[in-house]
């Protein structure tokens, strides 16, 4: 939208051989040069405008054959300019990524029948030009508040969120900075990664920014951030149960859904894409020889948090040919490692012919 800078119009001609005017009416020149000027969104172009309006008190005199003229300068002093008949012209002009101030001259010239040729114009109007660079952070990894979040993680965990500096015009060189507890691997480059080196202790107590500089201009952005530590991990449908089964004639799976929660007081379940959990499960008691997925010993990835959601689902898979009697039984331990770390105490599950259930509802970092 044009911010229209109102200028007095300077009259340029000497006003030579005027008719006489009529008794008890003088002509009276009332005339304002509007200039101003804006700049395109991806800053490659600049445009210039002059409006000119016409309230003189005329009497017995006319005024006819406007021509508005707009000069646009860039900071060097290249000039580009239109001449248009009328009250209003217009001129644009390609920035070729030269950053600076810019300036927007208007002039009018109209014959007057009392005066002749008359001219003039005002001050310029200026335009700054220069760059501009935001940060985007990794889809799903942004609170409610805007805050960017990044989770620290164990051997194998997710420890990165990608960050991405956009910057007009394009081709500048980026410098990222970070706050405590934060570390940013490819410091110059415009798609980067932020990693966590300490838990946060309050919701956006750090941060990272960027220094953007292209063509001699500068620009700069900075987004807060949240540094998410597992701490707890908590079964949301214990302890499971027929409502939670679906089966067969063979057997039947019964999912327990978890949630990793994180440093804060109180906790906050971490949602968050790519939270994984791994179990390792030894069988405890299986009197009818069930088979059982995954088997013992085997590491396995139970499922992760691969949405936004961070609900990590975890099935109790049993099967045996035939079916499973109605006095069947059978109990296994279940060792946690979520995102790479340990958890405590092992969990126990317990099979009977319908469903299966679980023994411990919260889990913490060993």
């Amino acid at each position: 939208m044009r911010n229209l800078l109102l200028f007095g119009l300077v009259i340029a001609a000497v006003l030579l051989n005027a008719y006489p005017l009529v008794a008890q009416c003088q002509m009276q020149y009332n005339i304002s040069v509007y200039s101003d000027g804006d700049v395109s969104s991806d800053l490659s172009t600049v445009f210039g405008y002059s409006t000119t309006v016409d309230n003189s008190t005329l009497c017995s005199c006319d005024h006819s054959n406007y021509e508005t003229t707009v000069s646009l300068y860039n900071p060097g002093g290249s000039e580009l300019q239109s001449t248009q008949s009328g009250l209003e012209s217009s001129v644009e002009m390609s920035t070729n990524n030269v950053m600076g101030t810019y300036e927007v001259i208007g002039t009018v010239a109209f014959y007057c029948s009392c005066a002749g040729n008359v001219g003039g114009g005002g001050p310029p109007s200026q335009v700054p030009v220069k760059p501009s660079v935001i940060i985007q952070v990794q889809q799903n990894f942004v609170s409610g508040a805007g805050n960017g979040l990044v989770l620290m993680g164990g051997p194998g965990g997710l420890t990165t969120t990608a960050i991405t500096a956009v910057g007009q015009p394009g081709g500048g060189a980026v410098t990222w900075t970070a706050g405590p507890n934060l570390q940013v691997n490819g410091v110059n480059s415009a798609n980067a990664s932020v990693s966590g080196t300490a838990p946060s202790t309050s919701a956006g107590d750090t941060w990272i920014s960027v220094q953007y500089v292209v063509q001699g201009g500068s620009a700069a952005a900075s987004v807060r951030f949240t540094v998410l530590n597992p701490m707890s991990y908590q079964a949301a449908n214990y302890p499971g149960g027929s409502q939670f089964t679906t089966g067969n004639s063979s057997g039947y799976i019964t999912i327990i859904n978890y949630f990793a929660y994180d440093q804060m007081s109180p906790p906050n379940p971490i949602q968050l894409p790519g939270v994984t959990n791994s179990e390792l499960l030894q069988t405890v008691s299986n009197p009818f020889n069930a088979e059982f997925v995954p088997p013992d010993g085997t590491p396995h990835a139970s499922g992760s948090g691969n949405n936004w959601t961070g609900v990590m689902p975890d099935q109790l898979y049993v099967i045996l040919p035939g079916g499973l009697p109605p006095g069947f039984s059978a109990s296994r331990n279940q060792s946690w490692t979520v995102n790479g770390y340990a958890f405590t105490p092992l969990q126990g599950q317990n099979y009977n012919s319908a469903h299966g259930t679980v023994t411990t509802q919260t889990f913490s970092r060993q």
